[in-house]
Formats: C-alpha cells, sequence, structure tokens
C-alpha cells in the first residue's frame, strides 16, 4: 500500500514535471513567432530601402542565432519529454514541429531571395514566389495545429 502511493506521488510529480516543461516550449514558440515577425519586418525595410544591405544582414544573422538558441532549447525539452518523462507521443509531436519550423524557415528565406530578386533583379520569378508563399501558409497551417495539440494536452494533465 505504501508502494503505491510513492507511485501515485511519482505520477503526480511526472504530469507536473511535464505540464512545466510544455509551458516551456509554448513559451519558446512565442518567442520564435516573435523573431519571424522581426525577421519579416527586417525584409520589407530592406526592399523598401530603409535598410542598407549590411543592416539586413546584420539583422539576419541576429534572427539565425535566436532561431537556433531556440531550436536547441525546443529540442532538449522534446529528449527531456521523451526520456526522462516518459512520453514518447509528445515529444514526437514537439519534433514534428521543429521539423515543421526549420522548414518554414527555409521556405521563408527562399521566398524572399526569389521575391527580391523579382522585384530587384533580372528574372520574374513571380509564379515561385507564389508557390513559396502558398507553402509557408501552409506550415504556418500545420504549426498551428500542432500548437493547438500541445495545448489541448496541457489542458488534459490539468484536469
Amino acid at each position: 500500500m505504501l508502494q503505491q502511493n510513492k507511485t501515485d506521488d511519482m505520477e503526480i510529480d511526472n504530469s507536473n514535471s511535464l505540464i512545466e516543461v510544455l509551458k516551456n516550449v509554448k513559451l519558446l514558440q512565442e518567442q520564435r513567432v516573435m523573431i519571424y515577425k522581426s525577421f519579416e519586418k527586417s525584409y520589407e525595410a530592406y526592399i523598401t530601402k530603409m535598410f542598407s544591405a549590411k543592416d539586413y544582414q546584420i539583422s539576419c544573422k541576429m534572427v539565425t542565432e535566436g532561431f537556433k538558441q531556440i531550436m536547441e532549447e525546443i529540442d532538449s525539452l522534446a529528449k527531456k519529454i521523451e526520456e526522462d518523462l516518459g512520453n514518447e507521443e509528445l515529444a514526437s509531436l514537439i519534433k514534428k514541429l521543429q521539423t515543421l519550423e526549420r522548414e518554414k524557415l527555409k521556405s521563408t528565406v527562399a521566398f524572399q531571395m526569389k521575391s527580391y530578386e523579382t522585384l530587384f533583379g533580372q528574372k520574374d520569378l513571380s509564379d515561385d514566389v507564389e508557390k513559396a508563399k502558398e507553402n509557408i501558409d501552409n506550415l504556418i497551417e500545420e504549426i498551428n495545429e500542432i500548437n493547438v495539440e500541445i495545448s489541448s494536452e496541457m489542458a488534459a494533465l490539468l484536469l
């Protein structure tokens, strides 16, 4: 009987720990969204000539560092969820979120490059720009669905 209570306490601790880890994932995800907004504003400033090429490069470097740090932190949290808290399903969901975010970043860079070339270069890549934008929109939709799933898991843990 005493052993059972320890197990129950451990499950409560794991549940509380899992909630805290998921809160951290959500917080980091919110930070990533803010960095994306900054990245998009920097690009807009660059194409409207409010930023020089050097300013834009500095902004891109800062954004890259921010993304890298957040990616590493979320990867670490996913590992903790899987290995320490034993929840492979949630860890897998967070890993999928990370994969989608990496794809979104690559697609955003491709969109910006093609858009810039269309606006100021020798080539009209309008069709490619449109496809890249659609791809980004689809990725955002998938990312939002995963964020809803994570929030639902958190809510279920609180019940």
